[in-house]
């Protein structure tokens, strides 16, 4: 088993996705036990991240994203016009604000719950990764060349920030002020924007 991602909303509320097997990819945390879903399509998922416990993403390989508003119990195919790449990660803040990154400098942020998407083009190569965001404009992306990118404005400009590894870098923070960086196997943590 290899788990690739996981979220949770409460202790009783915990998602993992990765590649258990790729019929039942998804795995859920009740509070007294695990219990399976996939979101109809066999593949394998690779991000998980929700607003709350009844809404709930999944992204994954060939582009899959879906979502749950009833605990794990059925889920809904989102389609992203034209994505086809393998989908690495999904984050938000509220409950419209996603952003969805994955292979080929996949970049799509959707400001309406998964009802429309835009595409917006990474300014560096190689896959990405990682994706967290603040807020809606201010987004956090890290590509497997052992590069973190920075914006502020929803994706329209980025600031680009190398790390000496050419290694997959997987970012996430507590607050737009406090933001960490696994890369090399530690931990590298920035304050100061």
């Amino acid at each position: 088993v290899y788990w690739k991602a996981a979220w949770a909303s409460a202790p009783d509320d915990l998602y993992a996705v990765g590649y258990p097997n790729s019929t039942y990819p998804i795995q859920r945390w009740n509070g007294t036990g695990w219990s399976t879903s996939s979101p109809g399509i066999s593949t394998y998922m690779n991000g998980v991240w929700g607003s709350g416990k009844n809404n709930v993403f999944v992204v994954g390989n060939a582009a899959v994203v879906a979502k749950t508003t009833d605990s794990a119990t059925t889920w809904t195919r989102i389609t992203i016009p034209g994505a086809t790449e393998d989908l690495n990660d999904v984050t938000g803040t509220g409950t419209t604000d996603l952003w969805v990154v994955g292979r080929s400098r996949a970049i799509y942020h959707s400001v309406d719950n998964g009802a429309t998407w835009t595409r917006i083009n990474s300014p560096v190569f190689g896959d990405l990764v990682s994706v967290w965001t603040s807020g809606p404009n201010d987004v956090w992306i890290t590509n497997d060349q052992g590069t973190l990118l920075h914006t502020t404005d929803g994706g329209a400009t980025f600031q680009i920030i190398l790390f000496r590894s050419n290694s997959e870098l997987k970012v996430w923070g507590l607050s737009k002020d406090d933001i960490y960086v696994l890369v090399n196997g530690g931990i590298q943590r920035t304050t100061d924007r």
